[in-house]
Order: C-alpha cells, then sequence, then structure tokens
C-alpha cells in the first residue's frame, strides 16, 4: 500500500514539475497565459505520449485550486458589477440557449451522419465538462472513450486556439464598452483584510458546494462565497499574483493529465468525426459572439472567450490575462454550466421514455 502511495506521490510530483516547466518556457515564449496554457500543454504532450502515466490527483487538491480560482473571479463582483448583471442577464440567456439548441442540432447531426448513438453525440457535442460529461456517458452507457476523447480535443483547440486570436485581435476595431461593463471589471482598492481571508472564505465556499456534488463546485462556491463577503460590507485583498500564477498552473496541469495515450488512439481511429464536431462546436460559438457583441457592446475578446465551448475554471482566467472583462466572461459560463446541467437529465428522460 505504501509502495503504491509513494508512486502515486512520484508520478504527481513530476507532472507538477514538468507543469511549472511549462509556465517557465511559456513565459519565454510569450504565449498567452503562460502559468495555464504552458503547464497544459507540456504536460499533455507528456502523458500522451507515455512518459509518465497520468497520476490520480486527490480532490481536495481540485477543490482548493478552484477555490482559488473562483475567489478571485469573486473579488470583482461588487455592488456596481450586480447592478450591470440586470442589463446583460436577458443577452446572456438568450446566447446560452443558442448554445445548447446548436449544440443539440450537432449531436443529431453526428448521430445521423456517423454510427454514433444518439446519447454518444449528444454527450460529445455538448460543453459541459470533461468529467462531467463523461460521468453522463457512464450512467445512460454510452460510448464513454468516444465522449471523452471528443470533449478532451476540444478543450484543448478551444483553451489553445482561441486565446492566441484574441490576443492578436482578431477584430482591430473592438466596439467601446459601456459603462456597466466597465464597472463590473474593477478590481477592489488594494486596502483591507489580508489575502489569507480572501482564501479562506473561497475555499469554505467551494469545499462546501463540492460537498453538495455541484458541478464545478469549487469555483462557484468560492465565487459566491467572497462576493457575499464583499456585497455585505467586508474589503477582501487580491491574493499575490505569484499564488494565482500558481493556481493557474495546477488548473493547467489538472486539464493535461486527461490527453492520455487513449486519447491518441480515438483521436486517430475517428479522426474525421473528432474535428468535425470540434469545428461546428467552434463555428457555432463564433457566430453567437458575433452576435453578442454587437447586442451586448462587447469588445471582441470579451464576446469570444465568453462565448468559447470551454469550461467556468479557464475561460475567466485567461479572459483576466487577456484583459478582457472577467465578470461578463465568467457570467456566459455559469449560466452555461447551470443550465446545461438542468437541461441535459431532461432531455435524457425524454429519451428512454
Amino acid at each position: 500500500m505504501d509502495a503504491i502511495f509513494d508512486l502515486e506521490f512520484a508520478r504527481a510530483t513530476m507532472v507538477l514539475a514538468f507543469g511549472l516547466l511549462g509556465w517557465w518556457i511559456g513565459a519565454r515564449v510569450n504565449l498567452p497565459a503562460p502559468a495555464l496554457l504552458g503547464s497544459m500543454l507540456l504536460v499533455a504532450i507528456v502523458t500522451a505520449t507515455g512518459l509518465i502515466p497520468p497520476p490520480n490527483f486527490p480532490q481536495w487538491l481540485r477543490v482548493l485550486v478552484q477555490s482559488v480560482i473562483g475567489g478571485y473571479i469573486g473579488l470583482k463582483i461588487d455592488r456596481a458589477a450586480l447592478a450591470s448583471t440586470r442589463t446583460l442577464l436577458v443577452p446572456i440567456m438568450a446566447s446560452t440557449v443558442w448554445f445548447v439548441a446548436f449544440t443539440l442540432l450537432i449531436g443529431y447531426a453526428m448521430a445521423r451522419l456517423t454510427s454514433m448513438d444518439l446519447y454518444t453525440a449528444l454527450l460529445s457535442a455538448t460543453p459541459g465538462g470533461v468529467a462531467e460529461m463523461t460521468v453522463i456517458a457512464m450512467a445512460v452507457h454510452a460510448d464513454v472513450a468516444m465522449v471523452a476523447t471528443i470533449q478532451v480535443v476540444r478543450f484543448f483547440c478551444s483553451n489553445l486556439g482561441i486565446p492566441f486570436l484574441v490576443r492578436r485581435g482578431i477584430n482591430p476595431c473592438p466596439l467601446p464598452r459601456n459603462e456597466a461593463n466597465t464597472a463590473a471589471t474593477t478590481l477592489p482598492a488594494p486596502r483591507g483584510l489580508h489575502w489569507l481571508a480572501c482564501l479562506g472564505v473561497g475555499a469554505l465556499g467551494g469545499f462546501g458546494l463540492d460537498a453538495l456534488q455541484v458541478p464545478a463546485g469549487g469555483v462557484i462556491g468560492a465565487m459566491l462565497a467572497v462576493a457575499i463577503v464583499q456585497l455585505a460590507g467586508a474589503r477582501l485583498r487580491t491574493l499575490p499574483a505569484r499564488a494565482r500564477m500558481l493556481a493557474q498552473t495546477f488548473i493547467g496541469v489538472f486539464v493535461g493529465v486527461t490527453f492520455t495515450q487513449q486519447t491518441l488512439i480515438e483521436l486517430q481511429n475517428s479522426f474525421a468525426i473528432i474535428i468535425g464536431a470540434t469545428l461546428a462546436t467552434l463555428a457555432s460559438s463564433f457566430m453567437l459572439a458575433f452576435v453578442m457583441q454587437r447586442w451586448m457592446r462587447l469588445d471582441a475578446g470579451t464576446a469570444i472567450l465568453g462565448c468559447a465551448p470551454s469550461g467556468l475554471s479557464l475561460m475567466p482566467v485567461i479572459a483576466d490575462e487577456l484583459g478582457a472583462q472577467t465578470f461578463i466572461v465568467s457570467l456566459f459560463h455559469l449560466t452555461r454550466v447551470v443550465l446545461v446541467i438542468l437541461v441535459l437529465p431532461i432531455i435524457f428522460r425524454f429519451l428512454i421514455a
């Protein structure tokens, strides 16, 4: 037993070391969000080539790291940001309905045009998170390997490709930010309780929602807890930049280890299906971003990152690194996660009936 634990600990330590190296390399080559994307890319290469078998990181560590990210997002939620949501909720809800409808259409098309069953196709096309969609696939007896592979490939394409497009300015003349949007990105003044208080409040919220088995509970719980404390009148300091970068490195490592040798095998066997599904989802996201940019008068970066088929743990971090409006990006992804988790069980219940 001790030998197994020591081996697992050694694997985790080596993978984390590669994650830190990826952060350093990413910073040297001027990669967008280098701590996150650099670690994710290098660890994916290491695990996919079989150099180091992917370790199983403990759940408490994952939740703690998510709490750091969620707490930092929560610092951006103050009374001004909350007031701005009145004008944002309608278009964000409309965008979420668009997103879910298009992914369901893509899933249905995949089921009709390939030998894939409908459950597998729908779960593969829905960007609800690699872990969440894989768990649902197991529950409904879908093709788990195919679902996981398409989710992972899309996840990597979104989180590696979209930041490059945003940073290179695919829209050289972004629309001006309105006052509500600008207010939502302003961090609190540096005065206030020590940053450890922010970390503690975030961890309490993160572990609380994770205990209730809420998807992405670490991020959502920490974000809500810190926001509530701030709205109650307390002033919390933001975490040091190094601490945030370290948390981003851990997130990158957690995502990187999902890209395994089995992923490469599935990718080789079903290359056309996987790439086709990924490109269709990305195309739908870019069309949605185009509409949202003009409806909400957002800058191009915020619209694209908010509509990206990615996860709540990553895109707000990338938005903050690239200077986009983090609160709005978080609101897009939070609304989408909630609706997907609510809608999918109803759809599957209907299909089973």
